[in-house]
């Protein structure tokens, strides 16, 4: 039994683009069906454990399915989060473009899930022609201004005073000190917090680095966004959504009710009691956009 678990799930590391080593796994499909691969692109703060359930779940309808961790992140911490000093866009110019790099050069073509900012990111790679169909899960722009209330000025004080004083004082965005995510290298989060004080500032073409390619994607796209996420609120997934403006786009907002729950939020989807529904829904979504 363990043998054929062990055919069924491969743990390596792949190179990223500049060579940083990324831990990785393969899940096997189980029932021998020839599927295009599943890539997933985790959310920030999440490591690649947290999608192995859905991972299996895709594996027993016969799609393999690859998972990584960022650099700095779970099995890809190097030297450790606070000594990996690259910014925010190293973990798509580098990691994810490494990590495409390898599954394109193993299978003729793909389809990618991005988390939260897992697929945000995407916007700083050029669209590759391997990609098949996408699956945006409660994927924000987390622009300030697009939350309500008294959550708008709590996160614009997240993002100018509370998240840098952290990251200064600690050297990293440490877990378990107001953040419930794994640690982020200090860079990364810094410049996350730059991108949500300022509208469009990441586009800005006189970066070196900027997301620009939001535009190119027009893949077919299924995209949940939910009503009870205090992540990614409406307007923010809309204004997400719009950047990516020429995909064709299957757009999902749910509420609660309409799956008989009383919350989702931004990690329900990824819960084992989301198979008969969401996760169903996304497995059909992959049959229809692979023959």
């Amino acid at each position: 039994m363990a043998e054929v678990a062990q055919k069924r799930l491969e743990e390596f590391t792949i190179a990223a683009k500049d060579g940083f080593a990324l831990s990785a796994t393969l899940y096997h499909p189980e029932n021998g069906r020839d599927r295009p691969p599943v890539l997933i692109n985790p959310a920030f703060g999440v490591k690649r454990a947290f999608y192995a359930f859905y991972a299996r779940f895709l594996a027993q309808k016969g799609y393999p399915v690859l998972t990584f961790d960022y650099r700095g992140m779970g099995g890809s911490a190097g030297p450790g989060p606070e000594k990996v000093l690259d910014p925010m866009h190293s973990w798509a110019t580098y990691d994810i473009a490494g990590v495409q790099k390898w599954i394109e050069e193993r299978y003729p073509s793909y389809h990618l899930m991005g988390h939260s900012g897992g697929g945000w990111l995407m916007a700083f790679l050029p669209q590759s022609e391997k990609i098949r169909s996408m699956v945006f899960l409660a994927v924000p722009d987390g622009y300030w201004k697009h939350y309500s209330g008294l959550t708008r000025f709590k996160m614009l004080f997240t993002w100018l005073w509370t998240l840098p004083r952290h990251v200064k004082k600690n050297g990293a965005l440490l877990k378990g000190k107001g953040w419930y995510g794994e640690t982020l290298p200090p860079n990364v989060a810094l410049d996350w917090a730059k991108v949500c004080r300022y509208s469009g500032f990441i586009e800005d073409e006189s970066l070196e680095h900027p997301a620009k390619y939001a535009a190119q994607y027009d893949r077919p796209t299924l995209a949940f966004s939910f009503e009870d996420d205090e992540y990614a609120p409406t307007n923010s997934s809309a204004s997400l959504l719009r950047r990516f403006r020429t995909l064709k786009l299957n757009h999902r907002h749910i509420h609660p009710r309409d799956l008989k729950t009383d919350e989702i939020g931004h990690f329900g989807f990824l819960k084992p009691n989301r198979k008969k529904d969401l996760w169903e829904e996304t497995a059909q979504w992959f049959d229809g956009h692979s023959d």
